[in-house]
């Protein structure tokens, strides 16, 4: 049995951004609108991705045993009386639940933050599954996206081809942490980086909290809020605990979005917290 993809088709992707790039984002909005188009590119990739520790959902889907656990609660929880009767949708939300959802941003989010801070060029030091992109591409507003997973640019490339947009795109493939940000011209730094001790990605080396925030967190937040544009923002949707290595930038203000819960099942509140440059 094959992993249950949603597998959106091309139309279907397209369809999605359009939705998106009609949407209103006059106020903050947890609107799923744009993920379909993001999943054509990035869902494969995005199952084989770790949580907490966990084996990825691909992973676990590979072994039989797990498997026949995973459908047999399929059953169960959907009352449902066969395997014959199960839905993917219906796999796919124990999946979700025994082994964690990874993030897959709003681009209805983004879209608000961009408009908010009326944005001409973003920068986001963390591009992971191109949903702020997206965002950005729907507004025909200009992108710079850094990654360093190295498996992730062809997906970018195929973004920008498959969806209309008149936004000039820059993608970096390297550490965020070893970027001249000085080189880049960009009004707003908005971002959702890698939670240290809940997400696993290619190229993350790092061994302990201390060495991420160190070595990667503190030094790319400083670099990047170095270059921005005076008069721009630097907007981050991170755990307060992960913000307070960033007080060394000034003060800040707190807003609150909604976050679906990543076990699947209703939202959570969240803070995402921005600063000024003067």
């Amino acid at each position: 049995m094959d992993y249950p993809y949603k597998n959106p088709t091309k139309s279907d992707a397209i369809y999605d951004y359009q939705k998106l790039v009609e949407f209103d984002a006059s106020a903050m909005d947890h609107s799923r609108v744009g993920i379909l188009a993001c999943d054509y590119i990035f869902e494969k990739i995005r199952s084989k991705v770790s949580y907490k520790g966990r084996k990825s959902k691909f992973d676990a889907w590979k072994n039989l045993d797990e498997r026949n656990k995973i459908i047999a609660n399929a059953i169960k929880w959907h009352d449902k009386t066969s395997e014959a009767d199960l839905t993917k949708a219906n796999i796919r939300s124990v999946l979700n639940y025994t082994y964690g959802s990874v993030a897959n941003f709003r681009p209805a989010v983004a879209k608000y933050i961009y408009r908010r801070f009326k944005a001409k060029c973003v920068l986001d030091p963390s591009a992971g599954w191109g949903n702020r992109m997206i965002a950005a591409m729907s507004m025909d507003i200009d992108y710079i996206g850094v990654d360093s997973n190295k498996k992730l640019r062809s997906g970018y490339k195929k973004m920008y081809k498959t969806f209309k947009s008149n936004s000039n795109i820059e993608i970096i493939t390297a550490k965020s942490q070893d970027v001249d940000y000085s080189k880049l011209s960009y009004d707003l730094v908005f971002t959702s980086p890698p939670y240290f001790d809940i997400e696993r990605y290619d190229g993350m080396a790092y061994v302990d909290k201390e060495t991420f925030l160190e070595d990667y967190f503190i030094p790319t937040f400083s670099k990047v809020f170095h270059s921005l544009k005076r008069g721009g923002h630097l907007a981050i949707n991170c755990p307060s605990e992960m913000i307070k290595h960033l007080t060394f930038l000034g003060k800040f203000k707190k807003s609150k979005m909604q976050i679906s819960n990543r076990n699947g099942g209703g939202y959570a509140a969240h803070e995402w917290i921005y600063w000024l440059k003067k």
